[in-house]
């Protein structure tokens, strides 16, 4: 018998030669010193994905199994791999190489999240804030928020008529029904109701264990277009980079992993493994990717994953459709990976943060619901003269001023950060001209300004579009009031799609009463 160890033993030598390869080096030696090819990695991981020794076993026996040699002995040629692989990659160097790939994840993101927040407006003349101004964030039920419950409603008496063998019959009752929008308003509450940035962040990093929010891995940031959802999302993910590196004991350092990602931008045509989805395009070959979502999925504690404009996907998750559970290794299509994401299925230990708009929200499945819902409801009066009078300048105070004492109405709706950008922009033009005054006024000067912002969509038929929103507008101002539902646009032959880019919702309205500007 060899001193190696005959292939009655392999087994054992096996189980042994295993517990000395890191799992975030064993997919670095399969490839490197048993040759194994990805195809056969993907189906051994995805038949065994409970077991993740048992996958290095039946590696292990895939590698045996393409040798046929008598005099080859199976056991001597794996210790040998073994030792040559530890010689070759000692363990700070394979730190020190993970460490860099989660650099380059951390990188991306800060680069991906600086303040573009009046990059639209370059040429408008406004001064960009050295200072930060952040909606005011409040978390509601989520069982609350998907019955509608946090709406603004009112009870009303009402008189209903009858008729009964006796004849008419009137009596009172009380109805509950949706207070009526006569001018622009917010969604009122209390201060103690809401979220600092700070506490968003602690929660969000796991450096504090916060009574705001449960202990669950996915949080929504929910709020109308225009709201602020994406820069406060790029601010979290700056933020949250501060954390990337906690220094234990005098000599180990646990790197965090903060990923911002676009989903806008992500399109494929057909499946793909969910390490491509996460990392595709951002690493300079596929074993980089590969090691960087393996370290992913063994340090998922230290990670938050950050998808923006889930509403903004080119593909489609949710609205009845559905979808089956896959494994960390599994090919799938984008909507199945986010959904396996957002229900818990892929990192479950990870912190998922996304931000989109309530409609998406809306047609999540039941157990791909945020466990945490954080919705924006505006600046404070405060914060939006401080942000509005340093873009304007000098004259900024007297800009203010005008608005207070001529068009108060504009007060409420400058709490919705891109419609303050806009009255500013409004404003900066002409600083010797008035604030609008009417209805009919106010939407030629913001459509004008919407003209020339770069993002606008449906730009070939917007002269039609606005035609209509002009009669909807006039009609409007007839009868006194300025907030318009989603029946005032089909009456017009519009879809809230169409005009998506051109409107904008008052916040704290909620998911049954889409009101638009």
């Amino acid at each position: 018998m060899s001193s190696g160890g005959s292939a009655d033993n392999f087994a054992d030598v096996c189980y042994e030669e295993i517990a000395k390869i890191k799992n975030t080096e064993w997919l670095e030696f399969a490839r490197r010193k048993l040759n194994i090819p990805d195809r056969e990695i993907d189906d051994i991981t995805y038949n065994y994905r409970d077991d993740i020794r048992e996958q290095k076993f039946q590696m292990l026996q895939f590698w045996k199994s393409r040798r046929n040699n008598r005099n080859w002995n199976p056991s001597v040629a794996l210790r040998k791999l073994v030792s040559d692989f530890q010689a070759s990659t000692s363990e700070d160097e394979c730190a020190e190489e993970y460490s860099a790939l989660v650099d380059i994840v951390n990188s991306n993101t800060r680069q991906k999240t600086t303040d573009k927040i009046l990059d639209d407006f370059k040429t408008e003349g406004l001064h960009r804030p050295d200072f930060q101004v952040n909606p005011r964030m409040r978390k509601v039920e989520v069982k609350d928020y998907f019955k509608g419950n946090y709406q603004d409603v009112e009870d009303m008496e009402v008189r209903i008529k009858t008729r009964t063998w006796l004849g008419i019959k009137w009596e009172k009752v009380l109805k509950t029904q949706l207070r009526k929008e006569i001018g622009f308003h917010g969604h009122k509450e209390q201060d103690e109701d809401t979220l600092s940035l700070d506490q968003l962040i602690k929660s969000i990093t796991g450096e504090t264990n916060s009574s705001h929010l449960d202990e669950h891995s996915v949080i929504g940031i929910v709020a109308s277009a225009g709201s602020g959802k994406t820069t406060l999302m790029r601010r979290l993910a700056r933020k949250s980079l501060d954390a990337t590196s906690l220094t234990q004991g005098s000599n180990q350092v646990v790197s965090k992993m903060i990923h911002y990602i676009e989903l806008k931008i992500i399109q494929y045509a057909g499946d793909v493994k969910p390490s491509t989805f996460l990392f595709g395009g951002l690493f300079r070959n596929e074993s980089d990717e590969q090691n960087a979502y393996q370290w992913l999925l063994e340090n998922q504690t230290n990670a938050v994953l950050y998808f923006d404009g889930l509403d903004q996907a080119t593909w489609k998750i949710g609205n009845g459709a559905k979808y089956n559970k896959i494994n960390s290794f599994s090919h799938a299509d984008t909507a199945t990976i986010m959904y396996n994401i957002l229900s818990g299925n892929l990192f479950p230990q990870a912190k998922i943060v996304f931000a989109s708009r309530e409609f998406k929200v809306s047609e999540l499945p039941a157990e791909a619901r945020p466990s945490d819902i954080i919705i924006l409801s505006g600046l404070t009066p405060k914060d939006a003269q401080k942000l509005f009078v340093f873009l304007i300048g000098k004259d900024g105070d007297e800009a203010w001023g005008n608005i207070n004492s001529m068009s108060p109405r504009l007060l409420n709706l400058v709490s919705v950060p891109v419609f303050l950008i806009l009255t500013a922009v409004v404003m900066a033009r002409d600083l010797t001209r008035p604030p609008p005054t009417t209805v009919t006024e106010l939407y030629r000067r913001i459509i004008a300004a919407l003209q020339r912002v770069e993002n606008i969509r449906q730009r070939d038929h917007i002269d039609k579009i606005l035609l209509k929103l002009k009669e909807m507008a006039y009609r409007g101002m007839k009868e006194g009031r300025v907030v318009f539902y989603a029946e005032d646009l089909r009456e017009l032959g519009l879809s809230t799609e169409e005009v998506q880019d051109l409107i904008m919702k008052v916040p704290g309205n909620n998911l049954l009463s889409r009101h638009l500007i």
